[in-house]
């Protein structure tokens, strides 16, 4: 019950530092911008044996001074061909359907477990604002359809192009047929956060539910972090003196269920995309960093850790039993830019850290700033850092391949046994876990084993109010 759970967030709060060593560039590498304001590596995804990377482009006058953003995109999808990555497709920028010219295109890109549905956006003007347009891709074998499924939303206000946020606005469901979009409100007086459900079916979007400041009993204030799954969706969402984490059951749009977790603080939280059944969730305050990972299609808790790295988080990925987090550099003198970490039954241990400084901007000049893209491929984590400069190309954007062998270290990091998932009701109010200083040595109970069905996402977010209590108190 909540006493396990408590129990293993108090034992997974003392984790020390690893102290394993740094990771290697690896062979072959993803070419790095060539041109100043290119900003290679502006959005990037992996999955099954592709990459899909995108840059502004490479002429820095189609960049919208008021905004700073380019008019123009490129999006491409590379394929690993062993020794290096092959360009499988890069897509023509699409025409809108209201005649306006499209800016971004590629900025946010997705896939789905398989590799074959890419959703991507952009934006065009629209009022006072800019508004965001959605383009979905397939691919039959090798070969990709440059005809898009597409929708333009003149009442979603894009927060990305308007104000400049890296806020991610674009998520796609393992199968492919779901995708979630969020931005502003364009039709509410005060601009709430806004998220668009919609399906694919064929060459067609159609839009299932806007949901305007609240999705069932959660209301959200500022949205942070999006992710869909093939049932729930998955939001975080924070304000000066509270962040929220929130799982939706989309299954039932006329009653969706809903469960959230309260964490005192402006936390930030970041969320992969979902990805074999999993998603996995970075939390960083100035305790350090904690991972969860929980099962999609239920809540339930697969892994967890707790580690003193004293970074923001630009990004999380994770393929099989490796998970790469990539860091912010928030002060100088920073040595590192990212760790990887490795699953090992009910925990999360570090592995290698990824190096910065003159290690990284030596391989080929420059310096490497905000960490913007992480993806798990093969052997090797690739991060990306579209705002880097190439040399003397300002914003020419950066990438990263590091080599990496799982190095199992569970002696730096306490071992704990598995949480047991505790039921939760498939529909009705809002579900708040909230921090405790209950005493955490009663003893637990076994619970009655339960149906996939009915396992409850209580414990996730249980386990993650209870990490931080563990912390703090």
């Amino acid at each position: 019950g909540a006493a396990a759970v408590l129990a293993l967030a108090l034992a997974l709060a003392g984790a020390a530092r690893g102290e394993q060593g740094q990771l290697q560039l690896s062979s072959r590498q993803l070419a790095s911008g060539t041109a100043a304001f290119e900003r290679f590596g502006l959005s990037l995804d992996a999955a099954g044996s592709r990459l899909v990377v995108a840059s502004s482009g490479t002429n820095p006058s189609f960049l919208d001074e008021a905004k700073s953003v380019a008019i123009t995109g490129v999006l491409k999808v590379l394929i690993d061909a062993g020794s290096q990555f092959d360009l499988e497709h890069e897509f023509t920028v699409p025409q809108l359907d209201n005649g306006k010219e499209l800016i971004g295109f590629g900025s946010e890109a997705v896939l789905n477990d398989q590799g074959d549905v890419l959703a991507t956006i952009g934006a065009y003007e629209c009022g006072n604002f800019k508004c965001t347009a959605l383009f979905v891709y397939t691919r039959s074998g090798s070969t990709w359809s440059n005809v898009p499924a597409k929708a333009e939303f003149d009442d979603l206000i894009s927060r990305r192009f308007t104000f400049g946020t890296r806020t991610r606005t674009l998520a796609i469901s393992p199968s492919g047929d779901s995708i979630l979009v969020s931005g502003l409100s364009q039709s509410d007086a005060d601009s709430k956060p806004t998220i668009k459900l919609l399906s694919r079916s064929g060459g067609s979007l159609t839009t299932r539910r806007t949901f305007v400041g609240a999705v069932g009993t959660a209301t959200f204030e500022n949205l942070n972090d999006v992710a869909v799954g093939d049932r729930h969706i998955f939001l975080t969402n924070s304000n000066q003196d509270q962040t929220q984490v929130t799982f939706a059951d989309y299954q039932d749009l006329n009653n969706v269920a809903v469960e959230t977790s309260q964490l005192e603080g402006n936390q930030a939280v970041k969320f992969s995309g979902v990805r074999e059944g999993r998603l996995a969730i970075a939390v960083a305050s100035n305790d350090g960093v904690r991972l969860l990972v929980v099962a999609s299609s239920d809540g339930s808790i697969v892994a967890s850790g707790t580690f003193e790295e004293t970074f923001s988080i630009g990004c999380i990925a994770f393929r099989g039993d490796i998970f790469a987090v990539g860091f912010v550099e928030t002060f100088w003198g920073t040595t590192e830019f990212g760790r990887v970490y490795h699953l090992s039954g009910p925990n999360l241990l570090p592995d290698s850290y990824i190096p910065a400084g003159d290690f990284v901007a030596g391989s080929n000049g420059g310096s490497i700033s905000y960490l913007q893209g992480c993806a798990v491929l093969g052997q090797e984590v690739i991060l990306t850092s579209p705002q880097a400069d190439v040399g003397e190309l300002s914003d020419a954007g950066r990438s990263f391949a590091f080599s990496f062998v799982a190095t199992p270290s569970p002696t730096k990091v306490p071992t704990a046994s598995p949480v047991p998932p505790t039921g939760r009701p498939t529909q009705g109010p809002t579900k708040r876990s909230t921090l405790s200083t209950a005493p955490t040595n009663a003893p637990s109970k076994s619970p009655t084993p339960q149906s996939d069905a009915s396992r409850g996402m209580a414990a996730a977010f249980t386990l993650l109010a209870a990490t931080f209590a563990a912390v703090l108190f």
